[in-house]
């Protein structure tokens, strides 16, 4: 080969690398422009980003090459995202102002778990959530001057012969109103048939308190047990002495079959597969043992929705004293059953550990790993395996997060005397 030829190969080898070499600062440069744009996401400032990412798009280099075409695409729609999702906050917050709190509630929704909007958003979620269900105790009982004068009266004492009826029809159609509004089709496939006998006696309870105040609560659980021909709800006695000595209102809700719930809770009303009774508290009876957090009352019929209480057969749990009347020991797996406050449309199960005991007064409880959140007081601890129960569980905040689960020591021994009692 001629001295000619090898410098042309030479020259063309170095050109080659050349080109190669200043390709490769050119893609480095594009990607630290790409990478400088992250710190205006940072800053929320979005429409500055898009700008520039598109900007680094268009230069000719990687419109020719299509250098990072796919990360800057992703990088410009991910800025359009978290746009939209500061949009839609900000018009959240309008909406409030304007007191159209469902509107508020359902732009907060749409945010998306990147944006960094969303635990704001979720928090104004939840507080919304409790201004709703305050308009809607508006609307339930507006209490009048004289109302109020016979609430003083009760409170010193007197027994103030008032009506619950009417409001106790109201709450039907509300409770009915706001579970339809709360549902969110909800996964049901993990529902067998052990879980589904403890799951369809575990009951919502719905109580109207402090109407002074306008405020309405959906936050306690309880089962529902057969005794003797007549139907009772089991729960903890924190959730019944309340509306009992303000001689308030309460319902229990109870979904027989939660599949058809899920899919039309409307039709499910119809069909009687969402039941609906009132709580009798002429026959509400409490554990007179010191630190025995356990009462029970008779459930009846109502006026608005008459549902003859034969539906509870099949339905209402029957205590099994030969082969659930035992202790269970550290370790024991537990499931917790119950509504919780958020508004759930379906009774929901947390799995735990019994870990500790605790004595308060002359009973015991069991300290539990299980995540027992507020409103699912009252409801029900089973087994692992759904075929005994262990207690009541109770909800007890020990700081603005944390909270501590406690269950009741109650075997179903104990249930059957406890209702036989009475």
């Amino acid at each position: 080969m001629s001295r000619f030829k090898k410098f042309l190969l030479i020259t063309l080898a170095l050109f080659c690398l050349a080109i190669i070499i200043g390709l490769g600062e050119q893609a480095r440069k594009t990607s630290n422009k790409i990478e400088a744009t992250n710190s205006l996401t940072q800053e929320r400032k979005y429409q500055e980003a898009i700008t520039q990412l598109e900007s680094i798009r268009n230069e000719w280099f990687n419109k020719t090459f299509k250098t990072k075409r796919q990360d800057i695409q992703d990088k410009i729609e991910f800025n359009q995202k978290l746009m939209e999702d500061e949009k839609e906050y900000s018009d959240g917050l309008s909406q409030i102002e304007q007191n159209n709190l469902q509107a508020a509630k359902d732009l907060f929704s749409k945010i998306s778990d990147d944006s960094p909007y969303k635990e704001d958003a979720l928090t104004k979620i939840s507080e919304l959530d409790q201004k709703i269900l305050t308009q809607l105790a508006q609307g339930l009982n507006g209490t009048s001057n004289q109302e109020d004068s016979e609430r003083e009266k009760k409170d010193q004492g007197q027994i103030v012969d008032e009506s619950a009826q009417k409001r106790i029809t109201e709450l039907e159609k509300k409770i009915q109103e706001l579970q339809q509004s709360n549902q969110i089709n909800p996964d049901t496939s993990y529902i067998d048939a052990n879980a589904q006998t403890f799951l369809s006696a575990t009951a919502q309870i719905v109580c109207y308190l402090y109407p002074e105040y306008n405020e309405v609560s959906l936050t306690a659980s309880g089962t529902i047990w057969y005794n003797d021909g007549l139907y009772w709800v089991l729960t903890n006695d924190h959730v019944l002495y309340e509306p009992y000595y303000y001689n308030d209102a309460c319902a229990v809700v109870i979904i027989k079959d939660l599949h058809k719930a899920v899919e039309d809770f409307g039709n499910a009303v119809a069909t009687n597969d969402i039941l609906l009774y009132e709580i009798d508290f002429e026959n509400y009876f409490y554990s007179n043992i010191p630190g025995d957090d356990l009462a029970t009352a008779l459930i009846r019929q109502t006026e608005h929705s008459p549902q003859p209480l034969s539906l509870l057969e099949g339905v209402a749990l029957k205590p099994e004293t030969e082969n659930c009347n035992k202790y269970y020991e550290l370790n024991t797996p537990v499931k917790i059953i119950g509504y919780p406050a958020t508004g759930s449309v379906i009774p929901t199960i947390t799995e735990g550990i019994i870990s500790s005991f605790e004595k308060e007064g002359d009973v015991y409880y069991y300290l539990t790993s299980a995540k027992i959140e507020q409103g699912n007081s009252g409801g029900i601890a089973v087994t692992e395996d759904f075929s005994c129960t262990v207690g009541i569980p109770t909800f007890v905040e020990i700081g603005e997060i944390e909270s501590m689960g406690r269950i009741l020591m109650l075997s179903e021994v104990e249930i059957s005397d406890f209702l036989y009692a009475p």
